[in-house]
């Protein structure tokens, strides 16, 4: 003052820096004061509040509620230092005016699903009967064509068990017919050879019967005129 120098106590980040290199550097640090002048020497890292005064008395204060929520909506950031962290209220506002847009995207959404869950539901449901129907009319369709095709073998085993029934009991009728008559012939056959024998046995007896007889009357007429004779 006065075009005096004037010494302050400041509190450089580069000693912390230097200390914990391998956890803390200028990307990902944040020094929060209410006096400027201790973020001197590191600007770009540093980010001023409001004084808090008569703690009992102020309960409107909302300070480090608003930082809290600055330094959640910075979190996800890589480098820190790219910020002005002396505007952190105009992006407080700013973020939150963004978050308040996408609650109402996210309001909205809900109805715009809803209603393209239900098109999309109609829609299933439309295929589902469609595809119940189909499947109903291939599963009747075949259903029909196994059952045709059952008849259809029964039938052919019926009619062929007939077929063959029939045919084996002609065929045995048949050759029963055959059997009997060639038994008939033979039969026949065999007495009409004995009746011939027979025959031809009791002709012979009665011609040597008729010859014996001849020859016995001759030697009587013989013996007779030979009587006569003497």
């Amino acid at each position: 003052l006065d075009g005096k120098k004037k010494d302050f106590n400041t509190k450089p980040l580069m000693f912390i820096w230097a200390h914990y290199k391998d956890y803390y550097n200028p990307s990902n640090t944040i020094i929060i004061d209410d006096l400027k002048k201790n973020f001197i020497m590191n600007p770009q890292n540093g980010l001023r509040i409001r004084s808090f005064y008569n703690g009992p008395e102020n309960q409107d204060d909302r300070e480090l509620k608003y930082l809290a929520q600055y330094l959640t909506a910075i979190a996800h950031l890589k480098d820190l230092s790219k910020l002005n962290h002396q505007e952190w209220k105009e992006y407080l506002s700013m973020d939150q005016k963004k978050r308040d847009d996408d609650a109402s995207i996210k309001e909205e959404e809900p109805k715009t699903k809803k209603h393209k869950d239900e098109g999309s539901d109609t829609k299933h449901s439309k295929e589902k009967e469609e595809s119940d129907t189909k499947n109903h009319t291939k599963k009747k369709e075949e259903s029909d064509i196994k059952n045709h095709t059952k008849k259809k073998e029964e039938s052919d085993t019926k009619n062929h068990t007939k077929k063959k029934e029939e045919s084996d009991t002609k065929n045995h009728t048949k050759k029963k017919e055959e059997s009997d008559t060639k038994n008939h012939s033979k039969k026949e056959k065999e007495s009409d050879i004995k009746h011939r024998e027979e025959k031809d046995e009791s002709d012979t007896k009665h011609s040597k019967e008729k010859e014996e007889s001849d020859t016995k009357h001759s030697s009587k007429i013989m013996e007779e005129g030979k009587k006569v004779i003497e």
